[in-house]
């Protein structure tokens, strides 16, 4: 359980990420809190995650992903991703390395993004696959993880999310969760995320997410 609950935490952080690039100079932070009901008749646990992203150039993109859960684990990981296709080309790959630490234990986080735009409705969307494994440098021990979204720019001010989250490990079952959210600007660079989240296999019942985007 403690590696699945690894996980989760380290997912908060990758619902954000994707293969497009941050500008080069501008930055992108995600603060967010959760609260989650684990089992049907438990009580309510919460976690915070601080997620953050910085145009090095026009190509290369530098970050951050911390957090914590209620069990005080741990995650202190920094990252480097760098798209493989040319940038006029509409399908969007990209490769990222990470290293920091994880509940304590040194941490190395390779992982890989593949994401398109795309319309819905006459409404910008897009489509993405973002998949990390987590290998822990002493003892060898290893983690998948990844999600799924798809998004839309319902207005020009409103984007709505549906992420299919989930992962596995050597010591724990592969966990599913679904995780709609909603974003929405309420100024320029400034937005309030709010969301949900349900548990489909070895996952937490039920969760709710609420955080804040900034762009600057």
């Amino acid at each position: 359980m403690l590696r699945t609950t690894i996980m989760m935490v380290l997912l908060a952080g990758q619902a954000l990420a994707g293969p497009w690039p941050r500008e080069k100079g501008r930055t992108f932070l995600a603060v967010a809190g959760f609260a989650e009901t684990p089992e049907t008749g438990q009580s309510v646990t919460g976690y915070a995650t601080v997620y953050g992203e910085y145009g090095l150039s026009d190509t290369v993109t530098v970050g951050l992903d911390l957090g914590s859960d209620e069990d005080a684990t741990e995650k202190i990981i920094g990252f480097l991703r760098v798209p493989l296709l040319p940038a006029d080309r509409s399908l969007k790959f990209a490769l990222e390395l990470g290293a920091g630490r994880l509940d304590g234990d040194g941490v190395v986080r390779p992982g890989m993004s593949l994401g398109h735009g795309l319309k819905i409705f006459g409404r910008n969307g897009w489509f993405a696959i973002d998949t990390r494994g987590e290998v822990f440098v002493d003892g060898g021990a290893a983690n998948a993880s990844g999600d799924v979204t798809l998004g839309l720019s319902a207005t020009e001010k409103t984007k709505v999310v549906l992420q299919l989250q989930g992962g596995t490990s050597a010591f724990d079952d592969t966990f599913l969760r679904l995780a709609p959210s909603m974003i929405r600007e309420f100024a320029p660079g400034r937005h309030i995320e709010f969301g949900i989240t349900a548990g489909l296999k070895d996952a937490a019942d039920f969760g709710i997410k609420l955080g804040s985007w900034l762009e600057f």
